[in-house]
């Protein structure tokens, strides 16, 4: 009786970001699955259940604006405080929330990884598409907003917030990836992820108009979700669009993109043998 030619899985050599791609197409059907499995734990025995993805950034608009909503001169163009504040927050959680959970993805994936082959970028590509919900979630709340402030977008700001999105994912799963690939060998990422993150909030065009920096601004225009977070603002408010910050996040962007998938694709052969 004939067998079946022995098949050996090794990893891939070279730089190749094209055949990285085409593998994860291949098993995108897995991708979906991993991610709708960790959003339906993600929530698992909680109280509120998907209501938490509505809650944080609520809770997080109502504390800012008691705070800062008091002083004068914060935002840009009129916008009211609340819905400036909360514009920006839904961004910036879903590129915070991303790269958390991307970042300690593999390791927390640890006996799957060494059982069974499978590209293993799509582990933290997972986390950032299980955020993906949690922000339809919130741009339901922002439109309510946006509704009792009543302002209404234009239909050109609105197809150009699809674009915007795809970056917005583009770049968290950039640096989700990246990290993800250093957590394995290096434990201290999980550890002082955290407080980059908290941190990154206020060097964010979240709270603040980076206008109001001045010369600073093109400090805070290095940040990859600055341009975001305005050009999604300007998109909704019918504002001038930020070109010069928009620009540097898509080339960050890039930079960031090329990094994390070539540090990734060589580091991954090693993976069962450190994690």
């Amino acid at each position: 009786m004939d067998q079946a030619p022995l098949k050996v899985i090794e990893p891939r050599t070279g730089f190749n970001i094209l055949a990285e791609i085409i593998d994860i197409w291949r098993h995108r059907e897995l991708l979906y699955l991993l991610a709708w499995r960790d959003y339906k734990v993600k929530y698992r025995q909680t109280v509120i259940g998907i209501a938490w993805a509505i809650f944080q950034p609520v809770v997080a608009m109502i504390a800012f604006v008691f705070i800062f909503g008091q002083f004068k001169g914060l935002t840009d163009n009129g916008i009211p405080y609340a819905l400036f504040v909360y514009s920006g927050l839904v961004i910036w959680q879903f590129f915070a929330n991303s790269v958390s959970e991307a970042s300690t993805s593999l390791v927390q994936s640890s006996q799957m990884i060494t059982k069974i082959y499978f590209p293993r970028i799509i582990v933290p590509l997972a986390k950032v598409l299980t955020q993906s919900i949690d922000l339809v979630l919130s741009l339901i709340i922002l439109a309510g907003l946006m509704i009792y402030f009543g302002t209404v977008p234009s239909f050109l700001g609105l197809i150009s917030l699809i674009p915007l999105f795809i970056l917005l994912l583009v770049v968290s799963a950039s640096v989700g990836v990246l990290l993800s690939a250093i957590n394995v060998r290096y434990r201290d990422v999980q550890y002082a992820l955290p407080y980059f993150i908290q941190m990154g909030l206020f060097f964010s065009p979240v709270i603040y108009a980076g206008s109001k920096l001045g010369r600073f601004q093109h400090f805070l225009n290095l940040n990859p979700v600055t341009g975001l977070i305005e050009s999604f603002r300007s998109a909704l408010f019918s504002t001038p669009l930020p070109g010069s910050a928009l620009l540097i996040s898509c080339l960050v962007t890039l930079l960031l993109f090329l990094v994390g998938m070539y540090y990734f694709i060589k580091a991954e052969g090693a993976f069962s043998d450190v994690i």
